[in-house]
């Protein structure tokens, strides 16, 4: 019976020694290149056209003002964005800072002042083949969720 416990608690403690060996923590993993993004994320975006399909700025829910908007993010970083009334050009970049993922949108608005609100810094919070989800913190929070046409 003492063989038996000694076994057990000498069981338990290799096995709590190796769990906390292998821990570590998410905020201590680094992108393998930071500033440089992976293939997979800029080929979602450049692949086919987008559309907004929910702006949150301030609360208010303000996507029916961008309906009808399409925008099509070319490799290279080239944006181009169609009102419905008039095209207007852009560039676009992908960046990694630390563990989050941005999106640097810039636009001229002068064509529409819809666009100045979309020309921003995001910060990415999900980049799939189908749906971008962006937002932007500090005082005047904003949310920007782009799904492809």
């Amino acid at each position: 019976m003492k063989q038996a416990l000694s076994s057990l608690v000498f069981v338990s403690i290799l096995l709590l020694c190796s769990s906390a060996a292998c821990k570590h923590d998410v905020d201590d993993i680094q992108p393998a290149n930071p500033g440089v993004t992976t293939g997979a994320q800029t080929t979602n975006l450049s692949s086919g056209s987008w559309r907004v399909s929910y702006f949150i700025t301030d609360g208010a829910d303000m996507s029916h003002h961008r309906d009808g908007y399409t925008f099509v993010f070319q490799s290279g970083g080239i944006l181009s964005v169609n009102t419905g009334i008039t095209n207007v050009s852009g560039t676009w970049q992908m960046t990694t800072e630390g563990n989050k993922q941005e999106l640097d949108i810039a636009l001229s608005s002068a064509a529409d002042p819809m666009l100045a609100e979309v020309a921003e810094d995001w910060t990415v919070q999900a980049n799939t083949a189908t749906e971008l989800a962006l937002i932007k913190s500090g005082g005047d929070p904003r949310e920007l969720h782009f799904t492809k046409q």
